[in-house]
C-alpha cells in the first residue's frame, strides 16, 4: 500500500494506531485493541498538549497504514541532560 494522505490523527485512528502497535515486536506484548478505552484517554492527552502532534499515512480509502508523534521538546530535554540520540527506527512492512 502506497500513503495517499497524511494527517493529524482522529478519535477514530486510534483503533488503527493500537493494530499497528500491537503488530510491532515490542507492542506485541503490551498493546492490544481489545480494550481501547485506555488509548481512547492517552490520545485525549496527546491531542491537548500543544506540545505533541500525531499523525497518520493513509491510504487513498482513508486507511491508516502508519503513524508518527514529533516531540522535539522531549528530545531536547534528554539533550540537555547528557543523553546522545543512538538510533532512529523506521519500519516497513513487506
Amino acid at each position: 500500500m502506497t500513503a495517499q494522505n497524511i494527517r493529524r490523527a482522529r478519535p477514530d485512528d486510534v483503533a488503527a494506531i493500537v493494530r499497528m502497535l500491537a503488530g510491532d515486536q515490542l507492542g506485541a506484548a503490551r498493546d492490544t485493541p481489545d480494550d481501547l478505552e485506555p488509548y481512547l484517554r492517552a490520545f485525549e492527552r496527546i491531542v491537548a498538549d500543544p506540545n505533541q502532534f500525531l499523525v497518520v499515512a493513509t491510504t487513498a480509502a482513508g486507511e491508516p497504514i502508519a503513524t508518527l508523534q514529533r516531540r522535539a521538546g522531549a528530545h531536547r530535554f534528554y539533550e540537555r541532560l547528557g543523553f546522545v540520540p543512538s538510533h532512529t527506527g523506521f519500519k516497513l512492512k513487506l
